[in-house]
């Protein structure tokens, strides 16, 4: 099923896993997500073509934000890289509003903040792009 791009949002916590949808990022404009595995070679001189086993996983979610420096859960994105505080991350979306709303589908794990990028173009809103790299295992919903 097709899923409209602003129903997708990132979702952060300090202390539990995100759980609901009043945790979204305040000023979100866009998010993205990656999954990767590093293959690892196992070619040898007696095969035509290259050969792979899978090593370990790595994910990252980067969301670029209206910049707020008001706003205490961006700020708190900040002082999180500063002081390398895990934080706790859901990106995808919730079903249901406020406090009942549940996990829709969306990927979950625990993430460090590896980048803050802010850009203040001339004429255009200032913006943050934030970098969560996964510290750890991620799970599908």
């Amino acid at each position: 099923m097709k899923v409209l791009g602003n129903a997708r949002r990132v979702y952060v916590s300090t202390s539990a896993a995100p759980s609901s949808a009043s945790e979204a990022l305040v000023g979100e404009v866009s998010n993205s997500f990656d999954l990767n595995a590093n293959l690892v070679e196992t070619s040898d001189k007696s095969t035509a073509w290259q050969q792979f086993i899978s090593g370990i996983k790595g994910a990252s979610a980067q969301v670029t934000l209206h910049a707020d420096i008001g706003n205490a859960d961006q700020m708190s994105l900040i002082s999180s890289l500063i002081a390398g505080t895990e934080l706790f991350v859901y990106v995808g979306n919730f079903a249901g509003t406020g406090e009942g709303a549940i996990s829709a589908s969306g990927y979950a794990f625990k993430a460090l903040v590896s980048t803050v990028n802010e850009s203040n173009d001339n004429g255009s809103v200032a913006t943050r792009t934030v970098t969560l790299t996964a510290n750890g295992a991620v799970t599908a919903s």
